[in-house]
């Protein structure tokens, strides 16, 4: 067991999940909001998806930052500052008890109460819910191994209509693209955008190394600029290794070396085959193994009790 499925490894017990809605802590069963909530009618929210490290929220700064970011985007106003917003979840943590395992943490936005219709003269004040849950355990062998990918049909919403760097709750686009990439038996679909070139996958940011250099999609190619993706190029740079954020045709899938995919949840995800075509040799390659090692160590440095 490697350091990166160590790092990822779970408790067995059951927890049962803790939900704040407006600092109010509920047990997941018994937690609702109403249903004239916008963000319920209409999936005018935002949300951030964070993890634990030793009990201690991963990358908490940079996630309020693209909260914020996604609000104005929207246009929804927020009363609480930081220092609420990590109070509230250091409470929702400490409610989950002590166990070995790792945390999951989503903090929802919503719009708030109002009547049918777009129309904002009347928005009540929008709903702050924070969810924890135990990080979902995820198979030693994806990281052994690797997981496969296609390139889905279903093509990434466009700046000019729905821009992916805001994080909402309308989450439709990406989701049918996952629906049809498990409908084709892989783990995750690679999902284009209107000019054909590559943008994201449908939770996760993707990377390829040729010829030792790191190349990712810009900004600009329609994507959400991930939290663990901005890591990531640090650790990269950082370790001397070429990194390019560009433009990226699909034919990079038959000249790369290496690929793997990150976010919140799995980190480095190594990625052993797209649309059927066998990715380097087995297993990692030699640039992903390097950055699963230099994650972890930065991880053990900002949170020594971290389970490693």
């Amino acid at each position: 067991m490697n350091s990166m499925t160590r790092l990822h490894a779970n408790c067995e017990a059951e927890i049962v999940g803790i939900v704040s809605i407006n600092g109010v802590i509920l047990e997941e069963s018994r937690a609702a909001i109403p249903v004239m909530d916008h963000g319920f009618l209409y999936g005018d929210s935002i949300y951030e998806t964070m993890r634990t490290y030793g009990r201690k929220t991963f990358l908490f700064d940079e996630h309020l930052r693209r909260l914020r970011h996604s609000a104005r985007y929207l246009t929804l106003s927020l009363s609480f500052s930081d220092e609420d917003l990590h109070r509230l979840v250091e409470e929702a943590v400490k409610q989950v008890g002590d166990h070995r395992g790792e945390l999951l943490i989503r903090m929802v936005v919503t719009r708030g109460v109002e009547d049918f219709g777009y129309g904002e003269d009347h928005f009540g004040k929008p709903n702050l819910v924070i969810i924890v849950k135990p990080l979902p355990a995820i198979p030693p062998q994806d990281y052994e191994q690797g997981i496969t990918l296609v390139t889905v049909s279903v093509r990434r919403n466009a700046r000019e209509a729905l821009n992916p760097s805001a994080k909402t709750g309308n989450l439709l686009n990406p989701r049918l693209a996952f629906l049809e990439a498990r409908r084709k038996g892989a783990h995750d679909g690679i999902m284009l955008n209107l000019s054909g070139k590559i943008a994201e996958c449908t939770s996760s940011n993707i990377f390829f190394v040729t010829k030792g250099a790191l190349r990712t999609p810009s900004v600009e190619s329609g994507i959400l600029g991930g939290t663990t993706r901005d890591f990531v190029l640090t650790l990269a740079r950082e370790a001397g290794i070429p990194v390019h954020e560009e433009t990226l045709d699909p034919s990079i899938i038959a000249d790369c070396d290496e690929c793997f995919i990150t976010s919140t949840t799995r980190a480095i995800m190594p990625v052993r085959e797209i649309d059927g075509r066998m990715i380097g040799t087995h297993g990692p390659g030699a640039v992903t193994k390097d950055l699963q090692h230099r994650f972890s160590e930065k991880v053990r440095n900002l949170y020594p009790v971290a389970t490693l």
